[in-house]
């Protein structure tokens, strides 16, 4: 979609931020306390477009890449504490350079299309088997602009019990066989380099259960090499009260970890567990059910998820003609990104409730988009959800549209941080090349079952397509179809 990765909607989008009242310093974290200003002034913007200052390294000097992926500037948590971070580190390492990538802003990363897709799986076959192809190019420039820096900071807000999904887009571009991981090893390439996670939540801790973005990041990190990944955590933004004495503090901790930051070769990262794959019992769809049916592989007809799915919905209709069939292919229908400005709509109607009218043009246009996506979502009575796992995980497409669809007095009720889909069933339909799904890595099943749950969708299936780079895929394919119809009564 045009949509996609367009900085010029980016930065007009900041834009308009004068429009409505600001939270100052609090980055959108999860449903779990009311979002409210603080009395801290924040930073302001350098002339490059970030609070965050970039400068070159001198001769003999290393490169700190900061990562940010909040679209709320210099009223975000997570790029007021980098500054800190940045600022000490700059005094630490007077010879080191420190090079901003804004992914809300002129860094934001171009779509990952089926073009894209197309090449990464020629690569898969020899490293330059893709060379040909422009936008793999543009692809393999971001890989390199990545690789060149020496440390790391990403600055990874809680969306919704995740990461943004920019940062996801992002990811997406990173990891490639033979850039920067090999192949047929599964190794990773970017080595001995720190890296740091600042990352904010409003009310759910971070790093605890609820916080699927935190295990993912230290997962997809690990999978390209990185072995000294260490974390800031900034839990409690919502709460006003305490806000400018929390920042003060986490500040405090990111100067003292500023003048450490260099690779540590006896760090390791933990052992990962297999997750818990939860599965609703057999029962037959209701007569007459509203499916929506949500596809996140740009594939086509050649996505296994789509084959399988598809597989469930003709049986589906076979059996009940009534059933009413609606197909959202996110690759397709011109998803608009959810930055600033409907990250500031959350914010207004997260106080002023279901019916809350937004008062600026610009927002409500936006808003209006945002709610008719959630109406298309409460109105069906079952989902089926195809989910390939991209890279330990969800599409960054699907991350986006969840980012859409989470909403306070809509899809949750953010006074009892209950649910308000109760009574709707869904499928998950995930596949994996290399069979991860269920496996330690597999970072699709716990988080689609706490979006979900959070939401009150707690009667979902899953159905696990392994192993469709191999072989055998057909055969997986057909597994699933028949594991569905199963779960379907059917």
């Amino acid at each position: 979609s045009s949509h996609f990765g367009s900085s010029s909607h980016r930065l007009r989008s900041k834009a308009h931020l004068c429009c409505l009242p600001l939270p100052l310093l609090a980055d959108m974290g999860c449903a779990n306390s009311t979002p409210a200003p603080a009395a801290a002034q924040p930073a302001k913007a350098t002339p490059e477009g970030h609070i965050v200052a970039s400068k070159a390294a001198k001769e003999g000097g290393k490169t700190v890449l900061v990562i940010a992926s909040s679209p709320m500037g210099p009223h975000s948590a997570t790029n007021n504490v980098a500054k800190a971070f940045c600022d000490a580190y700059a005094d630490a390492f007077p010879d080191d350079g420190i090079r901003v990538l804004d992914l809300c802003g002129a860094g934001a990363p171009p779509p990952f299309s089926a073009m894209r897709a197309q090449s990464k799986f020629k690569t898969f076959g020899g490293a330059n088997a893709a060379d040909a192809d422009e936008e793999w190019q543009a692809t393999k420039k971001i890989i390199e602009d990545f690789k060149s820096a020496d440390k790391y900071v990403i600055l990874a807000p809680m969306w919704n019990l995740h990461i943004p999904y920019v940062l996801k887009q992002y990811l997406d571009h990173l990891v490639q066989p033979h850039l920067t991981f090999s192949i047929p090893d599964m190794k990773g390439c970017v080595t001995g380099k720190p890296a740091l996670i600042i990352r904010a939540a409003g009310g759910v801790p971070v790093g605890c259960p609820m916080d699927c973005g935190t295990a993912y990041l230290k997962a997809v990190l690990g999978f390209i090499g990185f072995t000294d990944v260490r974390l800031l955590g900034i839990t409690g933004t919502a709460n006003k009260d305490g806000l400018a004495a929390l920042l003060a503090e986490r500040s405090a901790d990111a100067k003292a970890l500023a003048t450490k930051f260099s690779f540590d070769e006896a760090a390791a990262p933990a052992a990962p567990e297999a997750p818990e794959v939860p599965q609703a019992a057999a029962a037959e769809v209701k007569a007459g059910a509203k499916v929506l049916h949500v596809t996140s592989s740009c594939m086509g007809e050649m996505s296994a998820t789509g084959r399988a799915s598809a597989g469930l919905l003709a049986a589906l209709k076979e059996k009940d003609s009534s059933v009413e069939v609606t197909d959202l292919n996110l690759f397709e229908c011109g998803l608009q990104p959810f930055e600033a400005l409907r990250v500031q709509s959350k914010f207004a109607t997260w106080g002023g409730g279901k019916d809350f009218e937004i008062q600026d043009a610009a927002a409500k246009k936006e808003w209006d988009y945002t709610k008719a996506l959630i109406e298309q979502f409460k109105a069906a009575d079952v989902y089926v959800f195809d989910v390939p796992m991209w890279n330990l995980f969800v599409p960054y497409t699907f991350k986006q549209y969840l980012d859409h669809i989470v909403q306070p007095h809509q899809t949750f009720n953010p006074a009892t941080n209950s649910g308000l889909l109760e009574g709707k069933r869904a499928f998950v339909v995930a596949a994996s090349g290399s069979g991860l799904l269920g496996s330690p890595v597999d970072h699709i099943t716990p988080y689609m079952k706490n979006i979900l749950g959070f939401m009150g969708v707690t009667d979902v299936s899953y159905t696990f397509v392994n192993g469709t780079a191999g072989p055998d895929s057909d055969a997986a394919v057909n597994g699933a179809i028949e594991s569905l119809k199963s779960l379907a009564c059917l």
